[in-house]
């Protein structure tokens, strides 16, 4: 399953932008936030112009080395994460063929039949297949709605995703 793409959004866009306007090559600007090596600095930077992918650090240097003020960011960022929900929402709600999966060392995927057109006819099957496999379960219904059922066929819990919790703008902290 493809999650959406992640970027780029307006905070990468911007920063390119600046970076632009002020006739800074990638490598250059590399040199400016304090890369020895050049050449990976110009693909870290790449990959946050174009991927929307960028370490804390970084941002903090390209932030002082294009002036982009915390406001400015701040509002970049909420833009990144409204414009990311819109794009995650579009994904989500498109429809999947049903399947249950069985975790394990090698998880196994099973399509839902299609003549369990509704969810409890679904939950039947999974539940049917968790017993003869004696092991727990996941009916995968929607990108949304996944329900658990364990060994014996309990129904334990239905998770339905209604967002996201990811930052759209992924912040790398850390390496």
């Amino acid at each position: 399953m493809l999650l959406p793409q992640i970027g780029p959004f307006f905070l990468s866009i911007h920063f390119q932008q600046r970076r632009e306007a002020m006739r800074l090559g990638r490598r250059r600007i590399s040199s400016l936030v304090g890369f020895r090596n050049m050449s990976r600095g110009a693909r870290c930077i790449e990959g946050f112009e174009e991927r929307g992918i960028v370490h804390v650090d970084l941002l903090k240097k390209l932030m002082h080395t294009l002036d982009v003020d915390e406001q400015t960011l701040e509002e970049l960022l909420e833009e990144d994460r409204r414009e990311g929900f819109r794009r995650w929402s579009r994904w989500a709600n498109e429809p999947i063929r049903p399947y249950v999966w069985q975790p394990g060392l090698m998880p196994i995927n099973t399509a839902v039949p299609s003549e369990h057109t509704d969810l409890m006819a679904a939950e039947v099957f999974a539940a049917d297949l968790a017993r003869k496999m004696r092991s727990p379960v996941r009916l995968i219904w929607s990108r949304r709605l996944t329900v658990e059922i364990d060994e014996v066929g309990r129904v334990l819990d239905w998770c339905e995703l209604c967002g996201v919790a990811w930052p759209f703008v992924p912040l790398i902290e850390g390496q």
